[in-house]
């Protein structure tokens, strides 16, 4: 009897607990406009990971793309509301685009990764950063769209992967100039 009294009285304080924290936690990632600057970092993240699932579960692009826009962009997932028209231009030139992205990626991870052995998530920032190397967004700077993928890189890898995509990046804007 008195085992029941201790696990009602936990079991109330702990959905007690969940419960603030999740009053909390709703209101500190109430996302917010945020510069263009950062939404268009945002729709840039956003499409790498579009990219990451459509390769990882070999899905069309169209149907992540609906996905994303039906469920990722109304809940809110990051802290500043992305670009729907970036993210959007962004995933048509991955689907237009993707043998000629293909072809571009093959060249330039040779002598250094197989294309089957480059790591997923590096794979898909160099594919959404080629991409739009190829189709620029309202005429984007294109030094500034390399440092874009570089910082998008760091939140996931070190110093070494970031300065590859750096690298890798530049070369294919060298043979696109």
């Amino acid at each position: 009897m008195f085992y029941k009294m201790i696990e009602k009285s936990r079991f109330k304080s702990f959905e007690e607990l969940t419960a603030k924290s999740r009053k909390s936690t709703e209101k500190t990632l109430k996302p917010r406009r945020g510069s263009r600057y950062e939404r268009y970092r945002v729709a840039r993240l956003m499409a790498v990971q579009a990219a990451y699932e459509a390769n990882q579960n070999r899905l069309p692009y169209q149907r992540v793309t609906k996905s994303f826009l039906e469920f990722r962009f109304k809940n809110h997932d990051h802290p500043i509301i992305p670009d729907r028209e970036l993210f959007l231009h962004l995933m048509k030139s991955l689907e237009t685009r993707k043998d000629q992205i293909d072809d571009i990626l093959e060249q330039i991870v040779v002598g250094t990764w197989t294309l089957d052995a480059l790591d997923a998530v590096l794979k898909s920032i160099l594919t959404v950063g080629i991409a739009e190397l190829l189709d620029p967004y309202k005429d984007a700077p294109k030094p500034l769209l390399i440092s874009e993928y570089v910082e998008v890189g760091k939140g996931f890898f070190d110093d070494k992967e970031a300065g590859y995509i750096n690298k890798a990046l530049d070369s294919v804007l060298k043979k696109l100039s």
